[in-house]
Parts: C-alpha cells; sequence; structure tokens
C-alpha cells in the first residue's frame, strides 16, 4: 500500500513538472521572437518597432528606443509579419469569460481572415 502512495505522489510530481517545464519552455522561445509591427493603444495613440507576443502571459512588449509591456487592457489591437513575412497576425483585445466563471476580461484574440472573405 506504501508502495501505490509513493508512485501515486512520484506520477503527480513529475506530471507537474513537465507541465510546468513545457510552460516555461513556451515562454522563453517566445521571449527570444521580435517582429515589425504596431500597436494602437486604448487612449488611441500608436506606436511601431520591434514587438514581442507573449501568449502564456497575455502581453505583448514593444521595443524601440524603450522596452514598453502591455496588456490587453491598453491596447486596441497589434499587428506584425510572422517569422516568415508571408501573413500579417492581427491581434485585437477583446472581452473574454475568463475560465467559464461569467467574469469577463480582456484578452488577446488572434484574427483570421479567408482569403478573398471579409
Amino acid at each position: 500500500m506504501i508502495n501505490l502512495k509513493v508512485l501515486i505522489t512520484f506520477l503527480a510530481v513529475c506530471s507537474i513538472t513537465s507541465s510546468t517545464f513545457c510552460q516555461y519552455k513556451n515562454f522563453n522561445t517566445e521571449a527570444a521572437i521580435w517582429h515589425d509591427g504596431e500597436v494602437q493603444l486604448s487612449n488611441g495613440d500608436m506606436r511601431y518597432g520591434q514587438l514581442n507576443y507573449n501568449f502564456i502571459m497575455n502581453i505583448v512588449t514593444l521595443k524601440n528606443d524603450s522596452l514598453e509591456t502591455y496588456n490587453p487592457e491598453e491596447v486596441q489591437y497589434f499587428k506584425f509579419k510572422d517569422t516568415l513575412g508571408a501573413t500579417l497576425a492581427t491581434f485585437y483585445s477583446l472581452p473574454y469569460d475568463i475560465h467559464g466563471t461569467g467574469r469577463q476580461g480582456a484578452v488577446f484574440l488572434r484574427y483570421f481572415l479567408k482569403r478573398g472573405q471579409l
């Protein structure tokens, strides 16, 4: 019986560690990717420079003369060319039911458009 408890505890710790490592790995990968782009702030100001979008933390960082970090409450939208420069990635700040609780919060959602359709 003790061996079963030890095994279950070990598997739980491995599962949590693996999940945390994967999120950490994605965070570090995303932190190294910068794109030329623009950010439209909620107050109407437009900013241009290198953008980094961290989907795990739900923030966008702008690098020009300095580093500026924005959350969805501060941004109307941002856009940049993807890594290969083939497509334009556009993200809007929209209200969303967080965790199905009925409580709305702003999140960045990517806008997809099929070619030839609006």
